[in-house]
């Protein structure tokens, strides 16, 4: 998780970004993680329960479910570091290349495999477990639905065509990693947090933690797909060949045919060296996107918060039922720190908005 957060949302050179993705204590990529010896050490019996011994089989059930949960996105987070990281190491000089880019399509088919697996294993409408004794729920289902991971997927594999194009000594079409407008209209469905309900429907209790874990999530893809683009961005610089560095004047129509075909081929020539530049300027123009949607979740997040009344819940202990009565000495003190770490979540991811777009 470290790692994960650190990459997106702290560093800023990508050589450094690139060394934490990939994991500096790995250098080669010899080593990894097999999720299946992980071993569960939470402890369950901090909560007692009074309940009859069939409770003890449901906790158990819980417990396998739950970690089963918090291992896929373990597995899911690191995949796609490694992948991205895997694109950066294309451009490291201390890298064999033909191992570069072994890695790039291996780590890029482990993460496509493990995302395809959680979008399996956890539907839409998967429901965390209730019990008082369980962990708060991870929310995978809802992050691997939600079309985040799936866009950072499409740039991943972007790159690793993007490395073979290059490698053949041949220039991109945008077409690659696709317009701007393709990426706007995913965006736009990221960015889609609020909660949809009919008017005048009561909100449910804690109904805010959906938008807040959805604006997570959505400031998490675009910050991956910056990171991609910045990768993608040097890999052209890097490895492109052939860019012309003025423009060529080729354009001259010839006297003779031996003339005019050599100009005609001349343009050609010129025309395909220019795709380069083309693709380049593409891939950082679509930065701008990302800034936009940005822009829009901060400027969401300002309204819900400048009408706090209606979107954050001054009273969280009503309709509970018997629970209510043994809430009640602590009521307010509860509330208030409710709502204010509502408040805090939105203000810190406008804070890192504002910082990093």
């Amino acid at each position: 998780m470290n790692r994960y957060l650190s990459s997106l949302f702290v560093l800023d050179d990508v050589d450094q970004i690139t060394v934490t993705l990939w994991g500096d204590e790995d250098p080669i990529g010899e080593k990894k993680i097999d999720w299946g010896q992980l071993v569960d050490t939470r402890d369950f019996n901090a909560i007692p329960f009074c309940e009859t011994p069939d409770y003890i089989p449901i906790m158990d059930d819980m417990r396998e479910r739950t970690f089963k949960e918090l291992i896929d996105i373990s597995e899911l987070r690191s995949a796609m570091c490694r992948a991205l990281g895997a694109v950066g190491r294309v451009t490291n000089e201390n890298m064999e290349p033909r191992l570069a880019r072994l890695q790039l399509k291996m780590t890029v088919i482990e993460y496509r495999e493990h995302l395809e697996h959680c979008r399996k294993e956890y539907p839409s409408f998967f429901i965390p477990s209730k019990l008082a004794q369980s962990p708060a729920p991870q929310h995978l289902n809802q992050w691997v639905h939600s079309g985040g991971p799936q866009m950072i997927l499409e740039y991943l594999e972007a790159a690793v065509k993007l490395v073979e194009i290059l490698d053949k000594g041949e220039h991109p079409d945008i077409e690659l990693v696709g317009t701007r407008t393709e990426m706007a209209t995913k965006l736009i469905k990221l960015i889609e947090v609020q909660p949809k309900r009919s008017e005048g429907e009561k909100l449910s209790h804690f109904w805010i933690v959906d938008p807040i874990i959805r604006s997570s999530r959505a400031v998490q893809t675009i910050a991956a797909i910056q990171v991609v683009l910045r990768l993608i961005e040097k890999i052209m610089l890097k490895l492109a060949k052939n860019v012309p560095t003025t423009v060529p004047d080729t354009f001259a129509k010839g006297k003779g045919k031996k003339e005019k075909k050599a100009a005609e081929e001349a343009t050609e020539k010129a025309l395909k060296e220019c795709k380069a530049v083309i693709f380049l300027e593409h891939i950082r123009a679509m930065h701008v996107e990302l800034r936009y949607a940005g822009n829009f979740l901060c400027s969401h997040w300002g309204q819900m918060m400048a009408i706090e009344d209606e979107n954050v819940p001054s009273k969280v202990g009503e309709d509970l039922g018997k629970a209510q009565l043994v809430l009640e000495e602590v009521r307010s003190s509860v509330e208030s720190r409710i709502q204010r770490s509502y408040l805090n979540a939105f203000e810190d991811m406008q804070t890192t908005v504002r910082s990093r777009f």
